[in-house]
């Protein structure tokens, strides 16, 4: 499958080509083609006289609940001519570059010197849109 980092650019602009009953190209301009993931449109294209539709600065702005990333699925469809087969592609959607902590656990309101705390903290490492990130070897320190 093809990894995805959420709400960034795509790497490449995907194509979409529009095919025939037979699968042949059909070579027709201005015929708008959606790419959809969790049934909600994320990108619109229009084919040139070639058939083929680019979709320009496509993102993919879906919370991603795993450190690890999850697997979607990408529809292309064209909504003017539902006979037309609509086409799919497996992707993986990953959290973006660490960015923060979050603060998952409290530590306990009260505390006294040299005693640990009944409740400990934990925090883990989000992107810029809160997805969690899975990053080895960090260590941050907490000063009260």
């Amino acid at each position: 499958a093809t990894s995805i980092v959420v709400f960034e650019d795509l790497p490449l602009d995907p194509t979409a080509v529009l095919l025939d009953e037979s699968g042949n190209v059909r070579t027709q301009a201005g015929i708008e083609i959606t790419a959809s993931l969790n049934d909600k449109v994320i990108a619109k294209a229009e084919t040139d006289a070639r058939g083929v539709a680019t979709f320009r600065a496509m993102k993919v702005s879906e919370k991603v609940t795993s450190p690890k990333g999850i697997t979607a699925t990408i529809v292309y469809a064209v909504p003017s001519m539902p006979k037309v087969a609509a086409g799919s592609v497996d992707v993986t959607l990953g959290p973006g570059s660490p960015n923060d902590l979050e603060v998952v656990t409290a530590p306990s309101p009260t505390a006294r010197a040299g005693i640990p705390l009944e409740q400990q903290p934990v925090v883990r490492i989000v992107d810029a849109f809160g997805n969690p990130v899975a990053k080895k070897g960090f260590s941050a320190k907490a000063y009260f």
